[in-house]
């Protein structure tokens, strides 16, 4: 589904990827484990093409996405409107809601596909309300945002990025900001959709979430992929220092 090679990321020369390999196959759920500063929510916009990078390669479903300083390769990037097209097939939910305040529920989700895919606006209507009832929300569809909780704001959020039917689907600590009663709601949702076979790619510190859901594991510390794999294999047996540090860290602090 989509692949990085040699993935370096600096800011004002401090960098913040080192070297990263990674790829994300169809129907997994991929989760990235790691310390804040590792890296993650970096590579997480890099993979939405949000983010432009200093070194390295990307490519999206068999295709060459940016090529940029690799030894023996030439300089490679799609036009802009080939990058444009593609971020609408990359959904990406980030810990803020972002929800327009003055819209309701189902304007808020039916607003994309009408406006940047050009859906029919009924069409737009009767989709974000299917997708609204899918994440529980089916009698809250008229609500703005001030009328509803943290939890259902990201659903509702979930719900809007669901309406672009992207191929794959990046979701950067979406629960972080949430109390546990909404963690769960989200997480529920979270898992669904996963069991539906889309195609996710995990930012998050809920183990319970990665252990059971996630299909496999990358641990990042200091911009690099240390290890990854299953996660029985990560979570019972971890090779290297790092992982068990941070999993004994955050498994001993829940």
């Amino acid at each position: 589904m989509m692949h990085v090679r040699n993935l370096t990321k600096t800011f004002n020369e401090t960098p913040v990827l080192d070297d990263v390999d990674l790829s994300v196959e169809k129907g997994e759920v991929l989760v990235l484990l790691g310390q804040s500063g590792s890296g993650k929510t970096t590579l997480l916009r890099c993979l939405a093409l949000a983010e432009g990078i200093t070194s390295g390669e990307i490519g999206f479903r068999g295709q060459l996405i940016h090529r940029r300083s690799m030894p023996d390769q030439p300089n490679f990037s799609i036009s802009a409107s080939e990058k444009q097209k593609l971020r609408t097939q990359i959904g990406i939910v980030f810990q803020q809601y972002n929800l327009f305040p003055h819209l309701t529920a189902i304007q808020n989700v039916a607003l994309a596909p009408v406006h940047v895919l050009k859906v029919d606006r009924d069409v737009a209507n009767a989709r974000a309300k299917e997708l609204l009832e899918m994440v529980g929300l089916g009698s809250r569809v008229d609500f703005k945002s001030h009328e509803l909780s943290g939890g259902q704001q990201q659903r509702v959020a979930i719900a809007r990025t669901l309406a672009m039917s992207p191929q794959l689907l990046l979701f950067d600590e979406v629960t972080s900001a949430l109390d546990p009663q909404m963690t769960a709601e989200v997480l529920a949702v979270m898992k669904d959709i996963a069991l539906n076979g889309t195609t996710m790619v995990v930012v998050t510190h809920e183990m319970g979430f990665a252990k059971h859901v996630g299909t496999r594991i990358v641990f990042m510390a200091d911009g690099r992929v240390v290890e990854s794999g299953t996660p029985t294999s990560l979570f019972e047996n971890p090779k290297d220092d790092r992982t068990k540090e941070f999993l004994n860290a955050v498994l001993h602090a829940n």
